[in-house]
């Protein structure tokens, strides 16, 4: 447990990690002229990412597979990182992405069914 315990704070470390070189990003190349990389404007940029940022703001703070709540938008206010935080607010509120997103049950029923299929491929690959 305690093994476990330490891969978990390794992983939440390297997730802040990555969210402090991705506000410096925004920071330092993105618009000051609105939330999104370039100012007002939805881009590519934020179509590719707005999957991956619905799910970890759905998923993390369910505390799905570890037992602990991760808050993507709550760490960037603990890390101090105000452009990722209006960025991600911004992209989980356009319309667009709102619209085509998965339901958040959904979402994380699929989840779920991955985590019990990599628990499954770990169990046998013990057993080899």
């Amino acid at each position: 447990r305690a093994r476990e315990e330490s891969k978990l704070d390794a992983a939440v470390e390297a997730l802040k990690s990555g969210l402090k070189e991705v506000d410096c990003f925004l920071s330092k190349m993105g618009s000051e002229e609105g939330p999104f990389l370039f100012g007002d404007q939805f881009t590519l940029a934020e179509c590719n990412v707005a999957p991956f940022v619905q799910r970890a703001c759905v998923v993390l703070p369910t505390g799905l597979g570890s037992g602990r709540s991760i808050n993507p938008l709550e760490l960037c206010d603990t890390c101090e990182l105000p452009r990722l935080r209006a960025w991600m607010k911004a992209v989980l509120e356009r319309p667009s992405v709102a619209k085509t997103g998965v339901p958040k049950e959904e979402m994380i029923a699929n989840m779920e069914k991955m985590l019990k299929r990599f628990e499954a491929m770990e169990n046998e690959q013990a057993k080899q």
